[in-house]
This record gives C-alpha cells, structure tokens and sequence, in this order.
C-alpha cells in the first residue's frame, strides 16, 4: 500500500470500480466524508451493542449451555473473536474463557417460481468461567 494512504490509481478517479479498489487497498469504502477518501480504517471501533445480534435457542446451544457453561450467539459477520469476548463480557457481566466461531452459508430458498438466498451469517459460542452464567429468560 502507498505511503501516502492513498490506494494506486485513486487520485482523479471519479468513483467508479470501488470494489476494484477496497479489495486492492483491504480497506471498506463507506463514502462518508471526513474519513481519509471515504475509505473505513483501521482504527475504527465497532459499536459493541452492535456486535452480539441475538442469543441462538436451540436444542444443542441449550445442552451447550446446561452441560459445558457455553452460550450461542448470533454474532456480525465482522466481528472477530477478541471483539465478541470483550462485547460478552461488557454487556453480560461475566469472565469469557474461549470464543469459537463459524461462518454459516445462507441457504437457498423458494417462494413458488421465485428463488431467493438468505444472508450469510456468523455465529460464536462463547464459553465462560465456571460459575458465570447468561440468564435470558430471567429465572433468577
């Protein structure tokens, strides 16, 4: 990448093949200005609210949770491991172990002559430190 923080053959170029250059410069172009040329750095933080979707309830994230103190989440597909721990941790007031994660492929889908595709998702089971526990139905 150039010194000058620019990506190569950006300087007069009038917006087109963003895509082109994101994955040249590794970097996300968001078009939002007062960002160094729209272009999302590094040292930008995620809103951590905004990294832990949802709990996943299932019949394994539920023998998980009762057997092995690990809880599922559907987490941003973003979001790396340090960050999904320092989000448990913050918003549910426990000490996180180990933070699994996997990528999950959105399947394909029809509604009668019309195919469609669900998103792609991540998702992170999160183990915590014995004696911590997540209450989400409130059964104190």
């Amino acid at each position: 990448m150039p010194e000058s923080g620019q990506c190569p053959g950006f300087a007069g170029s009038s917006g087109l093949n963003v895509r082109r250059r994101q994955r040249r410069c590794g970097r996300l172009y968001t078009g939002i200005p007062g960002t160094a040329s729209g272009y999302l750095g590094v040292g930008v933080k995620k809103d951590i609210r905004d990294i832990i979707r949802r709990p996943l309830i299932t019949e394994r994230a539920s023998e998980l949770q009762e057997d092995h103190n690990k809880f599922v989440f559907e987490v941003r597909v973003d979001a790396n491991k340090l960050e999904i721990k320092n989000a448990a941790e913050t918003l549910f007031d426990v000490k996180v172990l180990n933070v699994n994660t996997s990528a999950v492929a959105g399947k394909l889908k029809r509604m009668g002559r019309f195919q469609g595709r669900r998103a792609n998702w991540k998702k992170a089971i999160v183990t915590l430190a014995p004696g911590d526990v997540i209450d989400f139905f409130g059964e104190s």
